[in-house]
Parts: structure tokens; C-alpha cells; sequence
């Protein structure tokens, strides 16, 4: 009863500028909208499938074996995805940019192929099946609860790094693709850091529900005479 949570990491970064170019003569920084960006972080989980196909060899071949046969195996594939909108003004004379900000910032986090698999050994409705699929609802769970977490933090940092990162109030035309390189750059390595770090918190979260003890706790829950025996000895 193994989790595979991280293992194929699918980090998609979609950011789109789009400006709106407001005509303008001379403009300085006490001119421009200081507004902050609105920044929305979505949790995006598929909903979790069971599967019942797989024998007890098949998945404590994908999953490995540490503290014995692997009776059931939760997998996801994490993904995130982020996107954000810019405003500024544009000179008309000289096609310098001014007040270049970033209005919007909309990130998505989760994961996508959520599947609880249970040992096809194990009748389903039986002790066994009921036991497995409880202990495997620990890792969704904690999956969860940590990516609820992680939008919550990430929510943070974007903030914090566009506060960092603004740019100067006028800056010459051939500068502004730099510019919003710039920001573009700094909001996906926000995403990127926050992404390694949710993968190491699962590593560990999940590790501390794959115990010797817990491992006993369910092998024992269904009686001496249970099929858990008679499957993984």
C-alpha cells in the first residue's frame, strides 16, 4: 500500500501578455496606477477513479515493495499552470512604454490521472477491499489538504514578487520585451520553486502513512482468517 505521488511532474506555464495600449503624451511615476495585480489561485484536482484490474505483483512492481507487497497504490500526476495580464501606456510620438503593471495573475494547481488502485485479489465490498481503499484515502486526502496549503502560500510569494519586480515607469520601447520577459520569469520561478517544495512535502507527508505499524494495523483489521494472509503471506 504505496503512494506514487510526483513521479511524472507535468508543470505547465501559460503566460500571456496582453496589454492595453492607452495613448499618451509624457508620463512619470506619480502619473501611473499603482493598483496591485489580482492575483487568484485555483485548485484544479481531477476526481479520483478506482481500479480494480491490476494483481498485487503489478503494482508492487510500479509502486515498489519497502515494507511488502503493495495490496493498493495511489497515483497522480501533479500539474500547475499560470497566467497573467499586463496594462501600460505607449507614447505615441516615441513608442516608449510607461506605468507598464501587471493587473492580473491567475495560477492553477493540482494534479490530473488520480487513481486509487486496489489489488484485484481483494472481492470488492470485502473486509480487505474496504480496508485497503480507507488507508489509500490517507494519501488523497494529504494530497489535498497540501496542495490547499501550497495555493495558499503561493498566493503570498506571487505578491511579494511582483512587488520586487516592478518596473520602471517609463521605460524606452525596445526595453519593454526585456520588461515583461522580466515579470514573465519571476512569475514562473515563483510557480517552479513552489511546485519543488510541494513535491518534497508529499514525499514526506506520504511516508509518514506508509509505517511498519499502519502496515499491521490493516493487515489485522479483517481477522486471523483474512484473504491478506492468504495474499501477501
Amino acid at each position: 500500500m504505496l503512494v506514487e505521488f510526483g513521479r511524472k511532474q507535468a508543470c505547465v506555464a501559460l503566460i500571456a501578455a496582453t496589454g492595453m495600449f492607452l495613448l499618451a503624451g509624457a508620463a512619470d511615476a506619480a502619473s501611473c496606477r499603482n493598483g496591485e495585480a489580482d492575483i487568484d489561485v485555483r485548485i484544479d484536482n481531477e476526481a479520483v477513479k478506482i481500479d480494480h484490474s491490476r494483481s498485487v505483483a503489478e503494482l508492487s512492481n510500479r509502486g515498489g515493495a519497502a515494507l511488502g507487497p503493495a495490496l493498493g497504490l495511489t497515483v497522480a500526476t501533479p500539474r500547475s499552470e499560470i497566467s497573467s495580464r499586463f496594462e501600460w501606456q505607449e507614447d505615441e510620438k516615441t513608442g516608449d512604454i510607461h506605468c507598464l503593471r501587471t493587473t492580473d495573475v491567475k495560477a492553477a494547481i493540482g494534479a490530473v490521472n488520480r487513481i486509487v488502485h486496489i489489488a484485484r485479489e481483494f472481492p470488492r465490498g470485502s473486509c480487505e477491499y474496504r480496508e485497503i481503499l480507507q488507508h489509500e484515502y490517507k494519501h488523497v486526502a494529504t494530497d489535498e489538504r497540501l496542495v490547499r496549503d501550497l495555493g495558499r502560500r503561493l498566493r503570498v510569494s506571487l505578491r511579494a514578487a511582483l512587488s520586487r519586480s516592478r518596473p520602471p515607469a517609463r521605460l524606452r520601447a525596445a526595453d519593454s520585451k526585456d520588461a515583461l520577459a522580466a515579470i514573465r520569469s519571476t512569475l514562473q520561478r515563483v510557480l517552479d520553486e513552489a511546485s519543488d517544495r510541494l513535491a518534497v512535502e508529499r514525499r514526506r507527508n506520504h511516508a509518514e502513512i506508509d509505517t511498519r505499524a499502519e502496515y499491521e494495523r490493516v493487515g489485522a483489521a479483517c481477522g486471523r482468517d483474512s484473504l491478506f494472509r492468504k495474499v501477501a503471506g
